[in-house]
């Protein structure tokens, strides 16, 4: 069958989406930069206020935790070091497809909605229905920021990065277990003329 694009989730509840456009590749992030030239995704002010809660990481997980904190009305930032969805946008092959059916797409806020239940979708679909996800709910991301160190700080935790230094109650680490790949030792005995690829490149 062929893909079928996947329908945006329901539109943000504000007018624009700044944090999430901010860190986003398609045309309306493209839009969104170029009449916001003055403002850099990622930029930490020194005077960045103590917040609820900060999430590291924003693919699936990250974002599923930051869409719940969003309808509970906590303050957080979701800080990525790259962009969106970035395990799947960097480190997948150009004829990547989803090996489950859209039906299963059960995102909080971004259940698969298209023509296509029985369908997989592409790596780029996928991308742009987490990217739409984000925008959908106005995701208080901060790409381009890449978290080294948390550490206690009083009664709550400083999550050191290269941009400065986040303050919050609560920390979720959503960075995924596979963001360092496990290339299995068979690889060294095969013979140096037999080739052999890691899914990643």
């Amino acid at each position: 069958m062929p893909h079928q694009p996947v329908p945006a989730p329901d539109p943000p509840s504000r007018a624009d989406a700044p944090h999430a456009l901010a860190c986003g590749h398609g045309p309306a992030a493209a839009r969104f930069r170029q009449v916001q030239r003055g403002r850099v995704a990622g930029t930490v002010a020194a005077d960045e206020p103590r917040l609820e809660a900060v999430v590291i990481g924003a693919g699936q997980g990250g974002l599923a935790v930051s869409w719940f904190l969003t309808r509970l009305g906590i303050g957080h930032a979701v800080l990525e070091r790259s962009a969106v969805a970035a395990s799947w946008r960097e480190r997948r092959w150009d004829s990547f497809c989803t090996v489950t059916p859209n039906w299963s797409i059960a995102l909080p806020g971004a259940e698969y909605a298209g023509g296509d239940p029985d369908g997989f979708l592409s790596r780029d679909e996928l991308v742009g229905h987490f990217e739409r996800w984000a925008e959908s709910f106005d995701a208080p991301l901060r790409c381009g920021v890449e978290a080294s160190a948390v550490r206690p700080d009083g009664d709550g935790f400083a999550v050191e990065t290269g941009a400065g230094v986040w303050r919050a109650e609560n920390v979720v680490v959503a960075t995924g277990h596979f963001s360092a790949p496990h290339i299995p030792p068979v690889g060294d005995r095969l013979p140096g003329r037999v080739p052999h690829f890691t899914a990643g490149g």
